[in-house]
């Protein structure tokens, strides 16, 4: 079974910062493009963080963010991967051999 995922963004604990997928260079552009969807957050709720590049973030504000990502794409869940900047995934449900 294979769960397709969406980069949502990635945080730095040293740093304390948030960056998002969709602004993220060091991403493939399909990626980017895939995790641009997020933006639509920023249309619904006004709210700067979504259309912000990055922030000053706690890995609690990274957390927030990321569960409102998971929304805004239909995901099913998320996944850390933890690293020097962890990174967020978005797990969308399973794909089927229908």
């Amino acid at each position: 079974m294979e769960f397709p995922i969406t980069a949502i963004g990635t945080h730095s604990a040293e740093r304390q910062t948030w960056l998002w997928a969709w602004a993220n260079d060091s991403f493939p552009s399909a990626a980017r493009e895939a995790s641009a969807a997020i933006k639509s957050l920023y249309d619904l709720t006004g709210f700067k963080v979504f259309d912000d590049i990055g922030i000053d973030a706690s890995s609690g504000d990274a957390q927030d963010l990321s569960a409102c990502a998971i929304h805004a794409l239909g995901a099913i869940g998320l996944y850390r991967c933890p690293s020097e900047a962890t990174l967020y995934l978005a797990v969308h449900a399973p794909v089927t051999d229908d």
